[in-house]
């Protein structure tokens, strides 16, 4: 499918999607009819004689190419000769990338995989390395994919791994900076590169992967420190306070659940069960594929029991969605309603976004970052709550969805008054104790008296 969207003619032919233009390494083209004039279709690498990467430089070419089509001095290049491709060209890696996102699909809905899967792959073909083996410098994409050994993918990950800015344009043209790189994002594309190794195995495109050797895993990911973030003492009150209602009640609901972001949004009023008191979700709905049933608390069963109610006093169908828009339609995502409750429970009170870019300012990303929190971190929250609470780990790990209790206990992380709780505990268990045995040892000293005095008795007796 190829993606044609007008932009004064310039655009490119490929599947990346107009915001991802800027990024991939596919041609620009300019597709334009004069007035008066049949359609004109050129290549802009063609005319220039190189590859164009910039979308400005691309536009200052269209420029010229319509002043000289206006001026009736514009000829078009002349077309290249057709090159037979040769029968056993070895398959490169962007070419076995292409077979690969053609044939994946997604194990949870069965669909092709979204252009945003792409992203990371198409990093990776782009990245610049130099091949351990000849000492040639060469891009990922142009290594044939058979040859690609462990020590290339060594290569691209100490390449990648350092962070660096890239000038990137959004899908208006304007361009801005942008980080890239970073151990956790080169653990994610090494991932996604040995998925691609392992499918072309299985397929036959590929006889061994590169990332193992006689069965043994080769490759190591960069240590990632686990994220723990809980909400602080009162932390939970503060967000609800600055949050608008249908953002209040989501965040609250999150935290009675421990349900996904994803997995509220698409939730429907026919999932949810008020005789039985239960949430029933799809299993196109989790993160599994696995159909889950979730218990409602009192106070989940409470707001949602009010937000069935619509603005006309009318009970919501069951098709409409529970945290939709005040008429009941889909919220895509809430990036935005987040990120403002987030900003001000940091207590930021500058300008929040630049009215010409429409972006966050550098001082609102600033704080964005120092307050570090994360909507997945209420699912956190949710079952560390739960244990705090007292609820069984396993019943927990239902909560949360997870195959097995050992990702639960990893998940998890008890607040400070629970530790404290614990602790008070431990010392009134260890205070029992000491006090059982010292009035063990009293009992046993006072028998030990009354006996001693007994058998001296009873050998005077024995005397007299």
């Amino acid at each position: 499918m190829t993606t044609k969207m007008k932009n004064d003619g310039l655009q490119k032919c490929c599947a990346c999607g107009r915001k991802r233009w800027s990024e991939c390494p596919h041609s620009w083209y300019l597709r334009w009819t004069p007035p008066g004039k049949k359609r004109l279709q050129v290549k802009i690498d063609t005319y220039v004689g190189k590859h164009i990467t910039a979308r400005k430089e691309a536009a200052e070419i269209v420029v010229e190419i319509k002043t000289k089509v206006y001026a009736g001095t514009f000829s078009e290049p002349p077309a290249s000769p057709p090159t037979t491709p040769l029968v056993d060209a070895p398959m490169t890696t962007t070419r076995l990338g292409e077979l690969y996102f053609a044939a994946a699909r997604n194990k949870r809905t069965g669909k092709p995989l979204k252009q945003s899967e792409h992203y990371r792959w198409a990093q990776l073909i782009a990245t610049s390395i130099v091949r351990p083996s000849n000492g040639a410098t060469t891009t990922v994409g142009e290594i044939p994919a058979a040859a690609v050994t462990s020590h290339d993918i060594e290569a691209f990950k100490q390449v990648h791994a350092e962070p660096h800015t890239v000038a990137i344009a959004d899908s208006r043209g304007k361009r801005y900076e942008s980080l890239r790189g970073g151990t956790v994002s080169t653990n994610r594309i090494l991932g996604r590169w040995s998925a691609v190794c392992a499918w072309a195995v299985r397929v036959g495109h590929l006889d061994t992967t590169p990332f193992k050797r006689g069965g043994v895993t080769v490759v190591e990911h960069y240590g990632e420190q686990a994220r723990d973030r809980r909400l602080d003492e009162g932390e939970l009150d503060q967000l609800l306070a600055i949050a608008p209602e249908n953002m209040r009640d989501l965040i609250e609901v999150a935290v009675g659940t421990a349900c996904r972001k994803g997995e509220l949004l698409a939730l429907r009023w026919y999932q949810v069960r008020f005789t039985t008191g239960e949430i029933a979700l799809d299993a196109k709905q989790t993160k599994n594929g696995k159909a889950r049933v979730v218990p409602m608390l009192a106070r989940v069963r409470e707001i949602l029991e009010r937000r069935r109610i619509g603005p006309d006093g009318e009970l919501f169908g069951p098709m409409v969605y529970v945290f939709g828009n005040t008429v009941g339609e889909q919220l895509t995502d809430i990036a935005t309603a987040w990120t403002t409750v987030r900003l001000r429970a940091a207590g930021f009170t500058g300008v929040l976004r630049d009215p010409k870019k429409r972006r966050l300012t550098p001082e609102a990303r600033l704080a964005l970052k120092t307050y570090n929190l994360k909507f997945h971190d209420l699912r956190r929250e949710a079952g560390s709550s739960f244990v705090d609470d007292g609820m069984d780990p396993r019943a927990v790990q239902t909560f949360l969805d997870h195959a097995s209790l050992a990702t639960t206990t990893r998940y998890l992380r008890l607040s400070q008054k629970a530790l404290h709780n614990e602790a008070r505990r431990v010392d009134e268990r260890r205070a029992e104790r000491t006090a059982g045995k010292t009035a063990g040892k009293t009992s046993q000293n006072s028998g030990r008296t009354s006996g001693t005095a007994d058998e001296g008795r009873s050998r005077k007796l024995q005397v007299v």
